[in-house]
């Protein structure tokens, strides 16, 4: 199988600290947890354990393969940030734009390994994310999404 090579990508100090507090969470507390109960039930031979003991499999696989997929995302290499000027949207920026609606919405840009949209933080490489990625309070943008087309009045970068 072949290894997938993580590119460098800017990672927010919040964003670093959240996926390093996951990993450890994974490794010291729900790793162990779901390898033991497996130990537990390998012994047990009926059919119903035996669904069980593959469900644990299973989950063990998953929290496995979290951990590989974060180790390779807190591993890459930091890109080097070109110098940020005031007011213009960059990664770890915190953007409130209104759209065409008259809604005002607060994102936070992060790099693809941070986004989480539940929390308000998007991807920069997202259609909204990089169509505000050098935008200024007052510019305005139009973003195909999904849904069509969406127009947004950047109204303020912090």
């Amino acid at each position: 199988m072949a290894m997938k090579v993580q590119r460098p990508v800017p990672i927010t100090d919040a964003g670093r600290a959240r996926l390093r507090s996951e990993l450890d969470q994974l490794r010291q507390v729900r790793e162990p947890q779901v390898a033991a109960l497996l130990a537990e039930t390998r012994g047990q031979a009926s059919a119903l354990e035996e669904g069980d003991y593959m469900a644990l499999q299973e989950d063990l696989q998953r929290i496995q393969g979290r951990i590989q997929e974060l180790e390779r995302s807190l591993a890459a290499e930091r890109a080097e940030e070109a110098p940020t000027r005031a007011g213009v949207v960059t990664i770890g920026s915190q953007v409130t734009a209104r759209d065409n609606g008259g809604r005002e919405h607060t994102f936070v840009l992060v790099s693809p390994v941070e986004a989480d949209a539940a929390r308000g933080h998007i991807s920069s490489s997202s259609p909204i994310g990089a169509a505000l990625v050098g935008r200024r309070a007052g510019d305005e943008v139009s973003v195909k999404v999904p849904a069509g087309v969406r127009a947004f009045t950047v109204l303020n970068v912090a």
